[in-house]
């Protein structure tokens, strides 16, 4: 018993070091990157890694628990690459509709073979390829921005949020739907235009979920085109309880022909514009006759 705790004790002082190193950011690059990831992030955005410590260490360290990988996604869909696909993308868009910001490592992105010598990567364990890992996240990439995380830090990517968006330069919908949702629309896809849709009965776009501070704008522009017959468009100003009314909105008369238009509308002329906006919704028309819609951006105006 003696000799047994003994050897422990040599074990322990011998490996000290290497425990105290471990975690310590100044040594330790998967915890230096945590420190980096959590100081560009808030808890609720969502942070999707390579496969390894991170996943570990951002929950125990940084109080990230919103963390995703290749290895969670493959193992959740059994194997399934489709699957797996499909669970990454729809939990960055999960995360930007419910107002979030997205960062995806290039590693995440990009995965690397292993060097020759050295265990297969998980990439290679589930028989992927660099090239369907990255066409999994190529429709989300023009909403990326680089981001720099510092010296030493392995590059990584970022969708910003939708309160980053508002308080900026607004959404530019020929990059992506920017987590707004679509409701009565009958078929919808970006394009190089922007949001193409052919809308139904009593058609919207809602943005999510926002604080927009009102005595900070003055106007908000839309840019769009409408190829149909119906040309009366509307945008409402949802409450703290996501309540939307006539009263708090704006109409306006679209002009005729396919062309891009921006559509510039003066804030001051509605009473509504008042207390807190929880989210933007933009109804393009009211209702759909088959012609196609195609919204290019929101902005608001400072």
């Amino acid at each position: 018993m003696v000799a047994l705790l003994s050897l422990g004790l040599a074990m322990l002082a011998i490996n000290l070091g290497a425990i105290r190193q471990r975690g310590d950011e100044r040594t330790d690059l998967q915890r230096a990157i945590t420190a980096a990831l959590a100081a560009h992030s808030s808890p609720g955005d969502l942070l999707v890694v390579p496969d390894g410590l991170l996943e570990l260490y951002l929950p125990y360290y940084a109080s990230r628990e919103s963390v995703t990988s290749l290895n969670q996604a493959m193992t959740a869909s059994g194997g399934d690459w489709s699957a797996a696909c499909e669970m990454l993308r729809g939990r960055v868009d999960l995360a930007i509709s419910s107002g979030y910001a997205v960062l995806v490592a290039d590693e995440a992105m990009r995965p690397t073979p292993a060097p020759p010598g050295e265990p297969p990567s998980m990439m290679e364990r589930f028989g992927l390829t660099p090239d369907q890992v990255a066409a999994c996240y190529a429709p989300l990439a023009p909403m990326m921005v680089a981001l720099n995380l510092g010296a030493g830090i392995p590059p990584y990517a970022r969708i910003p949020s939708a309160q980053e968006l508002a308080d900026r330069d607004g959404w530019d919908f020929t990059r992506g739907e920017w987590g707004w949702r679509a409701a009565n629309i009958g078929s919808a896809s970006v394009t190089e235009q922007g949001w193409a849709m052919i809308p139904a009965l009593d058609p919207s776009i809602s943005s999510p979920p926002l604080q927009i501070d009102v005595a900070r704008y003055k106007a908000i522009e839309v840019r769009m085109a409408a190829g149909t017959a119906s040309r009366d468009a509307q945008i409402f100003f949802l409450d703290a309880s996501g309540h939307a009314d006539e009263e708090r909105s704006l109409r306006w008369q679209l002009d005729p022909g396919p062309e891009m238009r921006t559509y510039r509308l003066n804030l001051g002329d509605t009473l509504g514009w008042g207390g807190q906006v929880s989210r933007l919704r933009l109804d393009p028309v009211g209702a759909g006759d088959g012609g196609a819609v195609t919204v290019e951006s929101i902005r608001l105006v400072p």
